[in-house]
This record gives structure tokens, sequence and C-alpha cells, in this order.
């Protein structure tokens, strides 16, 4: 149902923001090999604090674990490992699944101290130490019986931010545009992170660059996060902003809105540089 439920009534989305002490955002990526592009267009557009990679205790680690653990190393991003379905597998299974993900994370290009969660205790001090990327924890779980969900999601609630935002808000506003889409009656639609600065309704912000590299200005009619309807973002939000009088077409993944006082300097290539 639109909006989650909460027991059999549906929860809104202005509710569910209204009434949450924190919110955290999860990106669910591909994991099959087809899809790697995709998966690597959601682990940079979207500056994510930590990635959680996730493997079944009956398959074990594949190729594409490998590869994936291989783009958080590249990206600097810290990473905790999820095991699931530990229900249905053999105990042998399972142990070998274990052995070989601590051999893993011992490899010389990865050089991560394992940290398996076996107590309260360990799901602080994990939460605390991630951000160093030094550590790996590594948790057990199953859906079915329900066994370690508590203290991941006790985990995830207490994970700090990696980035400090708060610096950010009074910088000249900045916000990467990712997706475009049309909606009727309401008009030209961009999504994305703001990274610099805030939004407000109203706001005169320019727009580009066009192929020329200019930017020409345009205004925020409505801004939306989460679903919930708002008068400004600030900067750490993925946010949807619908602009004014702007044709769909005319704007291209990679652009950005900034500040009407900023000064951005664009140098074309040389010819003798061809």
């Amino acid at each position: 149902p639109k909006g989650g439920t909460c027991g059999k009534h549906p929860v809104s989305p202005h509710a569910l923001t209204g009434n949450s002490s924190k919110i955290i955002t999860l990106y669910d990526l591909a994991g099959h090999e087809k899809y790697l592009k995709t998966t690597v267009l959601g682990m940079t557009r979207s500056l994510p604090d930590y990635a959680c990679v996730v493997i079944s205790a009956n398959n074990g680690i594949q190729r594409m674990t490998k590869e994936h653990i291989g783009l958080c190393l590249a990206l600097k991003l810290p990473f905790f490992i999820v095991v699931t379905r530990i229900d249905s597998a053999p105990p042998n299974i399972r142990q070998e699944t274990n052995a070989n993900i601590l051999k893993l994370l011992r490899l010389p290009n990865v050089k991560k101290l394992p940290y398996p969660i076996r107590k309260e205790d360990d799901v602080l001090v994990s939460a605390k130490n991630l951000r160093s990327d030094r550590i790996c924890p590594i948790f057990e779980v199953s859906n079915v019986t329900g066994q370690g969900i508590t203290d991941l999601m006790h985990f995830i609630n207490i994970l700090p931010l990696r980035k400090n935002w708060n610096e950010l808000l009074t910088q000249p506003k900045e916000m990467v545009i990712d997706s475009t889409f049309f909606v009727a009656g309401v008009g030209t639609v961009v999504g994305g992170i703001v990274t610099q600065g805030v939004f407000r309704v109203n706001d005169a912000v320019l727009l580009g660059p066009n192929g020329l590299g200019g930017f020409r200005t345009t205004h925020i009619k409505s801004i939306h996060v989460k679903g919930v309807e708002t008068t400004e973002v600030e900067a750490g939000n993925d946010a949807a902003l619908c602009l004014k009088k702007e044709k769909r077409s005319n704007i291209r993944k990679g652009n950005v809105l900034l500040c009407p006082t900023s000064c951005l300097l664009y140098t074309s290539p040389s010819p003798r540089d061809s």
C-alpha cells in the first residue's frame, strides 16, 4: 500500500516523516552482473554514508560479491556484511561461508578487520568505529526466525553520519540533477542530492550548463522531500524540485542548480589539444 502500513492502518509519507526522530534512506541496488552499471550509478549519485553487502549463507561468496566489495574499496565507502538465510543453511555450509568471508576481508588488497556481531556491545562498538573504514561488521540474520534482525536494525539506527552537512548549510546553494520527469498538471520536475546550501520555494536559481557552458535563470515552483511537500530543503537531502516554465527536453542528467551569485569558469579544449 502507498505510504506503507502500520498494523492495518496505512501511514502517509507526511505522518511517517512527522512522527520520526530519525529517517534513514536505503537504496536497494542490483546484484546481478547485467545491472552493474546501475549499481555503480546508485553508489555514486546518492552519496551514501555506508554500504551493506548481502551474502546468502547457502550460496556463499559469488564473483559479483567481490565486484561490489571492490567498488566499496574504490569509492572508500565503509561497508558491513549481512549473511542471510542462516535458518536454511546446513551448519557446515554456514561455517564455510563465514570462513570464506573472513578470508576475503583479510586479503592484502582489502585489509579489513572482520568484526562478527555476537552481542549487544558488539553492535555499539562496530557502529562507533565503522566510520573509520578499518573494520567490517558481520551480521548473521534470518527473516524467517527473526534471528539477528534486532541487532541489525539497532546498528543501522545508531550509525553516525560520515559527512558534516551542517557545515555546508551556509555555503552557496548547489544541487546535482540525476533525474528528470514531467508531472501532468505540475510541470517539469528534477531530482537529485542537495550538496550545499538551502533551496526554498520561489528561489531564483541558475540551471546549466548547456551545450555552450552557459547557465540560465529559473525559479523553484515547489519542493518535495521523501514524498512530502515542503517549503525548503537543506544540504544532504535527496529532493524533487518543480521548476517554473522549463521543458524537460532542455534539462539533462549532470546539470546543476546553483545560487545566482555563484561564479563558474568553463574552458574549452584548445584546437592544438585535439
